[in-house]
């Protein structure tokens, strides 16, 4: 039995505190969540103002802009595209 407790060295083995988590060390969860949700907004934002100066573009380049349009969405096989020679509809 004592070969065991030499081994596992419970016999000599004194307990250690573990130590408490400083608040000053580790980021609380709500600044990290925060932080990753603006990043995500700043993301988005900029993805969506391309996407409006894509359409401005069409919009305010006439028809030939259009039918530039038209062509690619055709190439990349989507499959109704009659509304962007209205006006209204871009």
């Amino acid at each position: 039995m004592n070969f065991f407790k030499k081994l596992f060295g419970s016999s000599t083995k004194t307990e250690v505190p573990a130590p408490t988590p400083n608040a000053a060390e580790s980021p609380e969860p709500d600044a990290a969540n925060h932080a990753a949700r603006l990043a995500t907004a700043e993301c988005l934002d900029r993805h969506w103002q391309s996407v409006g100066t894509v359409e401005k573009d069409v919009r305010t380049g006439g028809r030939a802009a259009r039918e530039d349009l038209v062509a690619r969405l055709q190439a990349a096989g989507v499959g109704h595209v009659r509304g962007v020679y209205r006006e209204s509809v871009v």
